[in-house]
Protein backbone atom coordinates (compact mmCIF):
# COMPACT_ATOMS: atom_id res chain seq x y z
CA UNK A 1 0.00 0.00 0.00
CA UNK A 2 1.79 2.96 -1.05
CA UNK A 3 1.78 5.95 1.64
CA UNK A 4 0.54 8.77 -0.29
CA UNK A 5 -2.80 6.95 -1.45
CA UNK A 6 -6.00 8.91 0.34
CA UNK A 7 -8.02 5.72 2.22
CA UNK A 8 -11.14 7.48 2.75
CA UNK A 9 -12.79 5.03 0.59
CA UNK A 10 -11.97 2.21 2.46
CA UNK A 11 -14.24 2.40 5.24
CA UNK A 12 -16.55 1.01 2.15
CA UNK A 13 -15.26 -2.14 2.28
CA UNK A 14 -14.73 -5.27 4.52
CA UNK A 15 -10.77 -4.64 4.61
CA UNK A 16 -8.36 -7.63 4.67
CA UNK A 17 -4.60 -7.67 5.33
CA UNK A 18 -1.96 -9.64 3.24
CA UNK A 19 1.47 -9.99 5.20
CA UNK A 20 4.61 -11.88 4.48
CA UNK A 21 7.36 -12.86 6.73
CA UNK A 22 9.70 -10.08 7.08
CA UNK A 23 12.88 -11.86 6.14
CA UNK A 24 11.17 -13.02 2.57
CA UNK A 25 9.63 -9.89 2.05
CA UNK A 26 12.40 -8.05 2.55
CA UNK A 27 14.34 -10.17 0.22
CA UNK A 28 12.30 -9.19 -2.22
CA UNK A 29 11.79 -5.69 -2.15
CA UNK A 30 15.99 -5.47 -1.85
CA UNK A 31 15.73 -7.15 -5.75
CA UNK A 32 13.61 -4.31 -6.62
CA UNK A 33 14.95 -1.51 -4.65
CA UNK A 34 18.49 -1.32 -3.81
CA UNK A 35 18.23 0.73 -0.49
CA UNK A 36 14.28 0.11 0.72
CA UNK A 37 13.22 2.25 3.97
CA UNK A 38 10.57 1.13 6.14
CA UNK A 39 7.90 3.14 4.38
CA UNK A 40 8.28 0.43 1.23
CA UNK A 41 7.82 -2.34 3.26
CA UNK A 42 3.96 -1.28 3.66
CA UNK A 43 3.90 -2.51 7.18
CA UNK A 44 3.92 1.24 8.31
CA UNK A 45 0.86 1.56 6.42
CA UNK A 46 -0.62 -1.83 7.11
CA UNK A 47 -0.34 -1.51 11.02
CA UNK A 48 -1.93 1.83 10.35
CA UNK A 49 -4.95 0.41 8.98
CA UNK A 50 -5.47 -2.79 11.41
CA UNK A 51 -5.67 -0.10 13.60
CA UNK A 52 -8.20 2.55 12.04
CA UNK A 53 -10.22 -0.85 11.29
CA UNK A 54 -9.86 -2.24 14.38
CA UNK A 55 -11.28 1.19 16.05
CA UNK A 56 -13.91 1.68 13.48
CA UNK A 57 -15.58 -1.47 13.67
CA UNK A 58 -14.95 -2.62 17.03
CA UNK A 59 -13.35 -6.08 15.98
CA UNK A 60 -9.89 -7.37 14.91
CA UNK A 61 -9.90 -6.99 10.95
CA UNK A 62 -8.82 -9.87 8.86
CA UNK A 63 -5.13 -10.31 8.64
CA UNK A 64 -3.86 -13.52 6.04
CA UNK A 65 -0.28 -14.59 6.22
CA UNK A 66 1.05 -15.19 2.84
CA UNK A 67 2.47 -18.43 3.91
CA UNK A 68 -0.24 -19.76 5.26
CA UNK A 69 -2.41 -18.92 1.99
CA UNK A 70 0.40 -20.84 -0.16
CA UNK A 71 0.45 -23.91 2.15
CA UNK A 72 -3.65 -24.15 2.05
CA UNK A 73 -5.11 -21.89 -0.81
CA UNK A 74 -8.72 -23.64 -0.14
CA UNK A 75 -8.58 -23.40 3.51
CA UNK A 76 -7.57 -20.08 3.72
CA UNK A 77 -10.05 -19.00 1.22
CA UNK A 78 -13.09 -21.04 3.34
CA UNK A 79 -11.50 -19.24 5.95
CA UNK A 80 -11.59 -15.71 4.70
CA UNK A 81 -14.95 -16.10 3.16
CA UNK A 82 -16.19 -17.07 6.50
CA UNK A 83 -14.77 -14.32 8.62
CA UNK A 84 -15.93 -12.09 5.96
CA UNK A 85 -19.18 -13.73 5.63
CA UNK A 86 -19.35 -13.61 2.13
CA UNK A 87 -21.24 -16.18 0.35
CA UNK A 88 -18.89 -18.41 -1.71
CA UNK A 89 -18.82 -21.75 -2.80
CA UNK A 90 -15.30 -23.26 -2.54
CA UNK A 91 -14.27 -26.19 -4.80
CA UNK A 92 -11.23 -27.61 -5.19
CA UNK A 93 -8.88 -25.45 -7.75
CA UNK A 94 -11.55 -23.09 -7.97
CA UNK A 95 -14.29 -20.10 -6.20
CA UNK A 96 -17.11 -18.68 -7.08
CA UNK A 97 -19.26 -16.19 -5.25
CA UNK A 98 -23.15 -17.38 -4.81
CA UNK A 99 -26.10 -15.21 -4.63
CA UNK A 100 -25.45 -11.61 -3.54
CA UNK A 101 -26.89 -8.10 -3.46
CA UNK A 102 -24.43 -6.98 -6.15
CA UNK A 103 -24.05 -9.00 -9.29
CA UNK A 104 -21.15 -6.77 -10.89
CA UNK A 105 -19.40 -7.21 -7.55
CA UNK A 106 -20.85 -11.33 -7.30
CA UNK A 107 -18.82 -11.76 -10.78
CA UNK A 108 -15.64 -9.26 -10.95
CA UNK A 109 -13.45 -10.58 -7.94
CA UNK A 110 -13.68 -14.65 -9.10
CA UNK A 111 -12.75 -13.40 -13.16
CA UNK A 112 -10.30 -11.38 -11.81
CA UNK A 113 -8.80 -14.55 -9.59
CA UNK A 114 -9.40 -17.21 -12.74
CA UNK A 115 -7.54 -14.76 -14.86
CA UNK A 116 -4.71 -14.31 -12.35
CA UNK A 117 -4.37 -17.73 -12.16
CA UNK A 118 -4.38 -18.30 -15.50
CA UNK A 119 -2.02 -15.97 -16.67
CA UNK A 120 0.52 -16.47 -14.07
CA UNK A 121 -0.13 -19.65 -11.90
CA UNK A 122 -0.94 -20.59 -8.26
CA UNK A 123 2.92 -21.82 -6.70
CA UNK A 124 3.11 -23.58 -3.82
CA UNK A 125 4.95 -21.78 -0.83
CA UNK A 126 9.08 -22.95 -0.54
CA UNK A 127 11.44 -21.39 1.94
CA UNK A 128 13.45 -18.87 0.35
CA UNK A 129 17.21 -19.39 0.62
CA UNK A 130 18.01 -15.75 0.82
CA UNK A 131 19.28 -13.78 3.19
CA UNK A 132 18.86 -10.30 4.19
CA UNK A 133 22.30 -8.59 4.35
CA UNK A 134 23.49 -7.34 6.98
CA UNK A 135 23.80 -3.87 6.49
CA UNK A 136 19.70 -4.12 6.19
CA UNK A 137 19.56 -6.10 9.78
CA UNK A 138 18.27 -2.72 11.62
CA UNK A 139 15.34 -2.32 9.26
CA UNK A 140 14.35 -6.66 9.15
CA UNK A 141 14.03 -5.45 12.89
CA UNK A 142 12.11 -2.70 12.48
CA UNK A 143 9.73 -4.69 9.95
CA UNK A 144 9.66 -7.66 12.42
CA UNK A 145 8.33 -5.53 15.01
CA UNK A 146 5.37 -4.14 12.88
CA UNK A 147 5.04 -7.92 11.76
CA UNK A 148 4.55 -10.08 15.35
CA UNK A 149 1.47 -7.96 16.42
CA UNK A 150 -0.03 -8.32 13.00
CA UNK A 151 1.26 -11.99 12.33
CA UNK A 152 -0.73 -12.74 16.14
CA UNK A 153 -4.07 -11.97 14.77
CA UNK A 154 -4.12 -13.90 11.42
CA UNK A 155 -6.58 -15.97 10.67
CA UNK A 156 -6.00 -19.82 10.26
CA UNK A 157 -8.06 -22.37 8.05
Amino acid sequence: MAAEIERGWLIELTNALLIREPEHMLTSLLEILPAPRLVDTSLPQQVELFESERQRTETVPIVIDSKDLLLDPEGMLRALCSRARARARVRSGDARLGAGPAPDRRRLGPALVRQRIRVHGVRPYREKDARVPEAFEPLLAECRELYAPLHAHRIQA
